[in-house]
Formats: structure tokens, sequence, C-alpha cells
């Protein structure tokens, strides 16, 4: 069984927290530049830290990990501060482990937490962390919904998770990331301007997925968890369309509860989400160039090809055929 490196890191900001970080990494924090390299047994890398403006900061970390890591985060309910973290895609079999979760890229916003954990495997990452006080938030615009979850990470952890990273955010992250260590002027007002424009559109989706949904639900760690193992369910089973009634029983609640909190998390009803794979995974075998429309549409439990091409138009506004001759013109 592969070794697993188990470090212990502070929650809350890289220069909150010099004298615990360079203990762990055996490296020295250069102050003027906000950065921390280091070079272990377990990884190699460096983190950044970017002050914003009053109360809020970004850590952005980029690690090539040597073997199994895991990252513990201690003092995590004792920060005043919620989270961002927007996870960038690394290579090309890599997977960040946050709490249990496993996602490929994408954005994961939490509060709290006696127990916050991440595990990476064999390979390069990058992610940026957001710190934001949280009264911040208390100073939006208050709904139902958001005074909901302001009461309730009063006394709990909270973890919302979206595993997808938009174009517009990963382009933002890229900027960021390439500007990173330049000694200019103008390269840290850029970089501030970008990092915030991330933060923006974090909030933005914060609002979309909260603040102004007004059947909004907390969802604890033991839901969220039941509801990422039925998600890889549904990615492991795309010949055969899911009875929502059975996804709910195997996530151990009721009906009316799973379809609430299944929507509230991923975007999407369990059904919704199943099309939405098949068709992704439809997409990937038409790249392969190795699959006719019949096999596609056999391997993916379509009744027929008729019935998968009027399902695949529906959902991208154009037939397969088409789709396949777009590539092939690409190739050439």
């Amino acid at each position: 069984m592969e070794e697993i490196e188990i470090i212990e890191l502070p929650d809350g900001l890289l220069s909150e927290q010099v004298e615990q970080y360079e203990k762990v990494t055996g490296a020295v924090y250069n102050q003027e530049l906000g950065q921390l390299s280091f070079d272990t047994n377990y990884g190699k890398g460096t983190i950044y830290e970017i002050y914003l403006q009053r109360e809020l900061s970004v850590v952005i970390s980029s690690i090539e990990v040597k073997k199994k890591l895991k990252i513990v985060r201690t003092n995590t309910e004792k920060i005043d501060q919620v989270k961002f973290n927007v996870f960038l895609k690394g290579n090309e079999e890599g997977l960040y482990d946050f709490n249990g979760v496993k996602m490929p890229a994408g954005v994961v916003f939490w509060s709290g937490g006696k127990h916050v954990y991440g595990d990476l495997q064999k390979g390069k990452f990058q992610w940026l962390t957001f710190y934001l006080s949280k009264s911040i938030v208390n100073n939006m615009e208050k709904t139902q919904s958001l005074e909901k979850w302001l009461h309730f990470i009063d006394e709990n952890e909270f973890i919302l998770i979206f595993e997808s990273l938009t174009i517009e955010l990963e382009d933002l992250s890229q900027r960021v990331l390439s500007l990173l260590g330049r000694k200019e002027a103008w390269a840290d007002m850029m970089l501030k301007g970008l990092a915030l424009q991330m933060m923006s559109l974090n909030i933005q989706m914060f609002y979309k997925r909260i603040i102004n949904e007004k059947n909004f639900q907390v969802i604890n760690s033991d839901d969220l968890q039941a509801l990422f193992r039925i998600k890889q369910m549904i990615h492991e089973s795309t010949e055969t369309p899911p009875v929502v009634s059975d996804l709910a029983e195997r996530a151990n609640m009721s009906l009316r509860k799973f379809q609430r909190l299944f929507k509230q998390t991923f975007g999407v009803g369990a059904s919704e989400y199943f099309q939405k794979v098949r068709m992704e995974k439809s997409v990937e075998m038409m790249r392969a160039g190795t699959y006719s429309l019949m096999d596609i549409s056999t391997t993916l439990g379509f009744s027929s090809t008729s019935h998968f091409s009027s399902s695949f138009k529906k959902y991208f506004k154009q037939t397969p055929r088409k789709y396949m001759s777009s590539l092939k013109q690409y190739d050439h």
C-alpha cells in the first residue's frame, strides 16, 4: 500500500501563521513578496498571499506532489472567516479530494468545521483560497435564505460545492498565476484587479445558490457525502436511467428532501443530471473517433440511434452527425 504523508497546516492567512508554515515546510517566508517556497520529500511548490482590500485576501498554492499527500487543516473552527477555494484542473488523472468529495476542478465554499482535510495524488496542483470576513457577508442584502445560513454557520460547519469551473473563472485564474512574482507596480495592480474579479464571480455563484434561493436548505456533511455517492453512481451507470425514488432511498433521504438537496448541490435534478452525463459521455466517444452512432447509442442505453440523435439535438442544438462532421473539419 502506498505511503501517505500527512501534514497539518493551520487555517487562516499565511502571514498570520508564518511560524507553523515554516516549521512544516522547512522554508523561510519572504515577507516582501508574501511568498513561501519549499522543496520537501512530499512535494515542491510555492504559496503566495495577496492582500486585496480590508478583510479580503487570497492565498495561492502551487504544488508538485511527490507522493500521496493529506493536508489536514487545524484551528478551522476558530477563524471568523468564510472561504472560497478555486481548484484548477491539475494533471490528467489528478483529483482534488476535499473532505472525501473528489473532483478534477471546481469551487468549494466553506466555513468552520473541526475536521477539514484535502487529499492529493502525485502530480501538479494549483488552487486559490479567498478569505472573506464574515462581517462582509453580514453586510450583504439580507434575505430569508442568508439569515438562515448565517444563523447556521454560527454553530455548524458548512460546505457548498460547485464541481465545475466556468471558463471565465478558469481564464482569470490563469491570468493571476501568470503575474505571480512580477515586481512591476502595474503587475501588482493588475493581479489584484483580476483576483477581485474572481471574488465577485464567486459571490455571484453564492448569491444564485443561496441568497436568492427561496427554498435553500443547509446541508450537513453526512447528507453531502450521500449526494456525491449518488452522483458517482449516476456516472457509473449511464446505460440505465435512474429511478429517483431508489436514489433517495440509497441516500437515506425522503424523496422530497433528496430532490431538493440534489438540485441545490448540483444545479439540476437527478434525471437531468443523468442526461447531462450521457450527453457529455457521447461527446467524448465522438471525439475518440472510433465509435459509430449505433455504438454510442447502444453503450449509453438509448433505445435506438434516432432516439439518441433527437436527445443529442435537443441538448446541443445540433445533430450528432453535424457535430462529428465539425470534428473532422477541425482535424484537417
